[in-house]
């Protein structure tokens, strides 16, 4: 009888993987020629057939965010966050003034805090360093144009939606290391009070006094 010969990714491969993943898969064709690429779908299908759907539903979840970012009206804010972990994104809507984005900073982390090249890979991605404390303001949400305990950034009109939600996921993906939209849950709520919903999201709603709520309406096992 013959033997049967283990099938095993090349290191050229395997480095291509790698880069794929860290990235996001973002540029996928200018980091991996076709050639490597349709080698790995030959050597390992089930891996790169899940890196791909993987990143398709990033993908869809930035195109989902856009839009909630702009049906945001004045006084309107939406905070997403990793699930058992204290990582977060978030946004305040200023209509005619523009928006209000940040992302949490060991300023606000008791522990887990970011490393230095978290932080540096932030302010690579574009955010603005922190710039006061956190126990100087009540509420950086409605701190616009005075600077952030929080990396943060003072986007004017006309707010480049599509961007800042890119920036969003690349800062939830690259720093804050979620690997799936799953792993995320949301709030968004009105200034004046209220709750806002956006099911399109696709991930939990938390709810102020309960637990989160699953897309489909169930609640989240605890």
């Amino acid at each position: 009888m013959g033997t049967t010969r283990k099938r095993t990714l090349s290191p050229s491969a395997t480095n291509a993987i790698e880069r794929f993943t860290a990235d996001g898969g973002e540029g996928m064709e200018s980091m991996i020629n076709r050639r490597v690429f349709v080698s790995l779908l030959a050597v390992a299908p089930p891996i790169c057939k899940a890196l791909v759907m993987n990143n398709a539903e990033w993908d869809q979840f930035a195109h989902e965010l856009s839009r909630a970012l702009r049906s945001l009206q004045a006084g309107h804010y939406l905070i997403i966050e990793m699930k058992g972990d204290p990582y977060y994104v978030q946004f305040a809507a200023g209509g005619s003034l523009g928006m209000r984005a940040e992302a949490v900073s060991n300023g606000h982390l008791d522990s887990e805090k970011l490393s230095d090249k978290a932080c540096a890979r932030l302010l690579q991605l574009g955010w603005n360093a922190p710039t006061i404390m956190p126990d100087r303001i009540n509420d950086v949400r409605g701190s616009k144009g005075r600077g952030s305990p929080n990396f943060f950034l003072d986007i004017e009109v006309p707010v480049p939606y599509s961007s800042v939600a890119n920036l969003a996921v690349n800062t939830l993906r690259q720093v804050f290391l979620a690997t799936h939209p799953g792993q995320l849950r949301y709030t968004a709520f009105a200034k004046q009070g209220g709750s806002i919903e956006f099911p399109s999201l696709r991930i939990a709603r938390m709810t102020p006094d309960g637990p989160s709520i699953l897309p489909g309406g169930a609640e989240e096992p605890l």
